[in-house]
């Protein structure tokens, strides 16, 4: 397999896809010399392409000149003819210079990247019965079972299922969420039927 030979070949200009793939597929068994000696069975089963077809594309290939088929005892050598565009010298990519204001769409650049101080996410800390009953207060309608909550998961290892605890806020709000409301039950009537 030649490296050189798979670079040319991508870079040939042919007249069909079929050619295409037979090229890249001789390419691909060529020696750095560009001689590769693939069946037509090979050829066919490795591009997709019908025997048929494979024939078409090699003739296709060898009337343009870039593929000289030399028939021996009982095989066929094929010789990848050198490129006439260099393909040793490939050319410089640079990246596009547009200054940023000029990019509205651009991701700012993180802080990290900049060189300012991030801050670092702090770890969970367990919360007192006070800043439960504190917190709950602020929420409407108002939670007011701040022991049982800090008792509950305090209980539990302050987790969630299997994972720790990230926020107990949005636990709060959770059992808020869940807690059912004491009244009077509904009627019918109030459903208007």
């Amino acid at each position: 397999m030649s490296i050189h030979m798979t670079s040319q070949a991508w870079k040939t200009p042919v007249g069909s896809l079929a050619a295409k793939l037979v090229l890249l597929k001789l390419a691909d068994n060529a020696s750095d010399e560009g001689k590769a000696w693939p069946h037509i069975e090979t050829i066919a089963a490795e591009t997709g392409l019908a025997r048929s077809s494979v024939f078409r594309a090699l003739d296709e290939l060898e009337k343009s000149g870039i593929v000289e088929r030399h028939r021996g005892r009982n095989e066929v050598i094929y010789q990848i003819q050198k490129s006439h565009h260099e393909t040793s010298r490939s050319p410089t990519v640079r990246p596009l210079e547009v200054p940023p204001s000029d990019l509205p769409y651009i991701k700012e650049q993180s802080r990290e990247h900049i060189g300012e101080e991030v801050e670092k996410p702090q770890r969970f800390q367990k919360p007192t019965i006070p800043e439960v009953h504190a917190y709950g207060m602020t929420l409407s309608p108002r939670f007011l079972k701040a022991q049982q909550f800090c008792d509950y998961y305090e209980s539990k290892g302050w987790v969630i299922g299997k994972s720790p605890m990230k926020s107990w806020k949005a636990a709060v709000r959770t059992w808020q969420a869940k807690e059912k409301p004491v009244g009077k039950p509904q009627t019918s009537d109030q459903f208007g039927i």
